[in-house]
C-alpha cells in the first residue's frame, strides 16, 4: 500500500510541476508588447465594434476589437480616459489590437 502511496505523491508532484510550467509559458506571450504607465488620450468609435485608442503623450494608434470578449478592456481604457490614470497595455506585435489591459496600483 505504501508503494502506491509514494508513487501517488510523485504523480501529483510531476503533474503539479508541469502545470506550473505550462502556465508560465502561456503568460509569457511574445507575441505582445507591453506599454507601461500609460494614459488614454482618446477612444473613437470606427465602426459598431471597433475602437481606435489614442495612447501616451507620443500618439500612438491601437485598435480595440469589441467581438473578442474586450468588455473588460475597453472598461480600463475608458477608465484611464475619464480618470487620467495610468495602465498597463499590452499590444499584438504587427497588428496594433489591444489584447491585454490593467489598472495599475497608484498612491
Amino acid at each position: 500500500m505504501s508503494f502506491f502511496y509514494k508513487n501517488k505523491i510523485i504523480l501529483n508532484s510531476i503533474l503539479f510541476i508541469l502545470s506550473i510550467s505550462i502556465t508560465m509559458s502561456c503568460m509569457n506571450n511574445n507575441n505582445v508588447t507591453w506599454y507601461e504607465k500609460e494614459t488614454i488620450r482618446s477612444i473613437d468609435k470606427i465602426d459598431e465594434n471597433t475602437f481606435k485608442i489614442e495612447i501616451g503623450i507620443s500618439a500612438q494608434l491601437f485598435y480595440l476589437d469589441k467581438n473578442n470578449n474586450s468588455t473588460n478592456i475597453y472598461e480600463v481604457l475608458n477608465y484611464s480616459l475619464k480618470n487620467k490614470k495610468n495602465i498597463r497595455i499590452g499590444i499584438e506585435n504587427n497588428t496594433n489590437k489591444i489584447l491585454y489591459a490593467y489598472k495599475l496600483n497608484e498612491k
